[in-house]
C-alpha cells in the first residue's frame, strides 16, 4: 500500500512537472508572438510615416509645376 502512495506522489509530481514546463513553452511562445506583432507594428508604422513623407513631396512638387505653368500661361 505505501508503495502505491509512493508511486501515487511520484506520478503526481510527474505531471504537475510536466504541466509546468508546458505552461512556461505556452508562456515564451505568447511572449515571443508579442514581440514580434509589436516589431511588425513598428514596421508598419515606419512605412506608413514613409509613405506620408513621399506623397506630401510629391504634392510640393505638383503644386510647383502647376505654379510654374500657371505662371507661363500668364506671360504669354
Amino acid at each position: 500500500m505505501e508503495r502505491l502512495l509512493k508511486q501515487a506522489h511520484a506520478e503526481k509530481t510527474r505531471l504537475l512537472e510536466s504541466r509546468e514546463r508546458e505552461m512556461e513553452a505556452k508562456k515564451r511562445a505568447l511572449e515571443e508572438e508579442k514581440r514580434r506583432r509589436e516589431l511588425l507594428e513598428k514596421r508598419l508604422q515606419e512605412e506608413t510615416s514613409q509613405r506620408q513623407k513621399l506623397i506630401e513631396k510629391e504634392v510640393k512638387i505638383r503644386e510647383k509645376q502647376r505654379a510654374q505653368v500657371g505662371g507661363t500661361i500668364w506671360m504669354a
